[in-house]
């Protein structure tokens, strides 16, 4: 396999806030269903996962299509590498105000959905950061109890460590060579003065753009000529997932990749997607390209302002195989940060035999796989698509340093594989 290693240097990683200053761990969830649409990346670079330098900016996005127009304020919340809070008062990590206004907002003109658009730069002159770490972006409804809308994750890293190596290989893990990936890399510690790095030092990896896929608390296994290698054996293994579904719905004119029909009404748009089948590990491998799980909001009918943009009603099916009666099946992908929920379980046609779920997007591109649960096993999607140690896959890897007596996990490294 062919692998391109882009590497930033210094990188803070991304958090959620659950509404509370709780120690829980802060998840990135939308939490009203008439907010659609949520996009958070850094400026002009929609493909790329919320890390940015200390000097960076992010662009946040999303629409809300609910009846009457919010009074929306947000704050960003600072957080430790396990997203869990940090101890760090607002003071320590903001510069400017404690929360602000969203006022950057426009009404739909001309789709058939009504919505509210809204935009948000970060940093700007209400609330900019003083830190690297991980953050959450908390968004809440003034005029309606401060009801949260949303908890967003993202890091700030410094410019400071670079990534000397990296690789991804076929893992050495009895009974996964075939199907999973192994990484390893390494970091040059030289001249930065860090206290004790084999204990104060430890990283993270995150798979694609699915933040609950991450491996947490990597330990560096050694250290030699100032750089430090994290190439522990069996260690940080991912099952390498094939390459996700895609679907292109920029027109609603005419039929994209994927769509099988468009039916327009008064009320609304329904589109109805190509049945999808197994591509578990008895189907052949074929490496299509994807953009990793992310989605893009695009159209090519009209303007590309992101008010005019049309909303439908999006079929998926998929083929009924032998599952487990215990077992559920999801709909997955960056459009709902593959949350395993209600939101996301497809439900069974048992006269067509086929498992069906509908979603209403906005015109754009989307990837996304199916995946299996039962019970309390991890979600696994080894027989709906198949692991494949061919497939490409993206690896993001921060690296966190927290000294004796330190008050919060600064982000030192980001490297993407």
């Amino acid at each position: 396999m062919t692998l391109i290693i882009r590497f930033a240097s210094v990188l803070i990683f991304i958090h959620a806030f659950v509404g509370s200053h709780g120690q829980g761990i802060l998840e990135q969830k939308v939490f009203n269903s008439e907010i659609k649409s949520v996009t958070i990346c850094p400026v002009d670079q929609p493909l790329d996962m919320p890390i940015i330098p200390l000097n960076g900016f992010l662009q946040i996005s999303f629409d809300d299509i609910g009846e009457y127009i919010r009074d929306l304020e947000y704050t960003i919340i600072h957080c430790n590498r396990d997203w869990t809070r940090s101890n760090l008062t607002i003071s320590e990590y903001i510069d400017g105000f404690d929360d602000a206004s969203l006022r950057d907002f426009n009404s739909s003109r001309g789709p058939i959905q009504d919505y509210m658009h809204y935009e948000l730069r970060l940093p700007n002159e209400d609330i900019s950061w003083r830190k690297s770490g991980n953050y959450i972006l908390k968004i809440w409804d003034r005029d309606n109890d401060d009801e949260v809308l949303m908890q967003l994750r993202f890091v700030v890293y410094e410019p400071q460590v670079l990534f000397t190596m990296g690789e991804i290989f076929r893992s050495t893990r009895q009974g996964f060579f075939d199907s999973h990936h192994e990484i390893s890399y390494a970091v040059r510690i030289k001249d930065l003065g860090l206290d004790d790095p084999m204990r104060s030092i430890s990283s993270t990896v995150i798979q694609n753009h699915n933040w609950n896929s991450a491996i947490d608390s990597i330990r560096p296994r050694r250290i030699f000529q100032d750089e430090l290698y994290f190439d522990q054996h069996n260690s940080v293994v991912f099952p390498s997932l094939r390459e996700h579904r895609f679907v292109d719905l920029r027109s609603l004119a005419s039929p994209g990749f994927g769509v099988f029909k468009i039916e327009e009404y008064s009320d609304g748009i329904n589109v109805t997607l190509d049945t999808d089948e197994l591509r578990g590990h008895e189907i052949s491998f074929g490496s299509d390209n994807d953009i990793n799980g992310t989605f893009v909001i695009d159209n090519t009918d009209r303007l590309n302002d992101l008010w005019e943009v049309e909303y439908a009603y999006t079929l998926f099916t998929l083929h009924y195989f032998n599952v487990p009666e215990e077992a559920d099946v999801y709909l997955l992908g960056g459009f709902n940060n593959y949350r395993v929920d209600s939101t996301s379980l497809m439900e069974f046609d048992e006269t067509n035999s086929l498992f069906h779920k509908e979603i209403l997007l906005k015109q754009g591109v989307y990837d996304y796989i199916y995946g299996v649960k039962i019970g309390d096993e991890p979600i696994s999607f080894y027989h709906t698509e198949g692991y494949d140690n061919r497939a490409q896959n993206d690896y993001h890897v921060l690296l966190y340093y927290r000294p004796f007596l330190g008050t919060y996990d600064r982000v030192l490294a980001y490297g993407r594989l």
